[in-house]
C-alpha cells in the first residue's frame, strides 16, 4: 500500500499528465540524439581538417630548399604560367637603372650590379649558368667568370659555351641568356 509522504506534493497523475512527460521526454531524446550528432560531425570536421594539416605539412618538408623564387627551380620555367610571366619579368628588369657608360672608373660598378642580378637570377647556378665559361681546349680545363674575367676569356671558349649550352637550345641556360641579355641593353 502507499502512503504520501506529508511534505512532498500530490503525486497523483492523470494518464494525460504522463502523455505530456512521454512527449516532452521524446523531444529531449530528440534533441540530445540531435545534439550527438553535431558533436560528431564537428568531430569528424575537426578530424579532417588535422589530417588536412598533417598531410600539407608532410608536404612541406618535401619542397626543395631555396634562396628566392627564381632559384626554386632547375627546371625549364614555363613562360605560360602566371609564375613563369613573373619570373621572366623579374629577369628582365634593368640591371641597374643607370646606363654603363664605358668609362673605367665605372667597370667596378657595373661589374657588381650585374653579379648580384646573376646570383639572384640563378645565372650562376649550375643548371643555369651562362656566366661560368668553361675552355675546354686547355688540359686542364679553366673556367673564367665572365663577368670579372671579360678580358681574359678566349672568344673561342665564349662561342663554344653558345653553341653547346644556348643557341637553339631549349633549356634553362638559355632562357638565362636571354633575360640576360635583355637585362643588360
Amino acid at each position: 500500500r502507499y502512503y504520501p509522504n506529508p511534505h512532498l506534493p500530490n503525486m497523483s497523475t492523470s494518464e494525460e499528465q504522463i502523455a505530456e512527460l512521454a512527449q516532452v521526454v521524446e523531444t529531449l531524446h530528440q534533441q540530445i540524439t540531435f545534439l550527438n550528432q553535431q558533436v560528431n560531425n564537428q568531430a569528424n570536421d575537426l578530424q579532417a581538417a588535422l589530417q588536412a594539416n598533417q598531410q600539407a605539412h608532410q608536404a612541406n618538408q618535401h619542397v626543395a630548399f631555396a634562396l628566392n623564387p627564381i632559384r626554386a627551380s632547375t627546371n625549364v620555367i614555363d613562360m605560360t604560367s602566371k609564375d613563369g610571366m613573373k619570373l621572366y619579368k623579374l629577369g628582365l628588369e634593368k640591371v641597374h637603372s643607370l646606363c654603363f657608360d664605358g668609362k673605367p672608373e665605372n667597370v667596378n660598378f657595373f661589374r657588381a650590379t650585374v653579379h648580384k642580378k646573376a646570383l639572384d637570377c640563378g645565372w650562376y647556378d649550375t643548371w643555369g649558368n651562362i656566366f661560368n665559361i668553361v675552355d675546354t681546349s686547355v688540359t686542364p680545363n679553366k673556367t673564367y667568370d665572365i663577368v670579372y674575367q671579360t678580358q681574359e676569356v678566349p672568344l673561342t671558349a665564349i662561342e663554344d659555351f653558345a653553341r653547346t649550352n644556348i643557341v637553339n637550345q631549349q633549356n634553362r641556360a638559355a632562357q638565362n641568356n636571354h633575360m640576360a641579355v635583355k637585362s643588360l641593353f
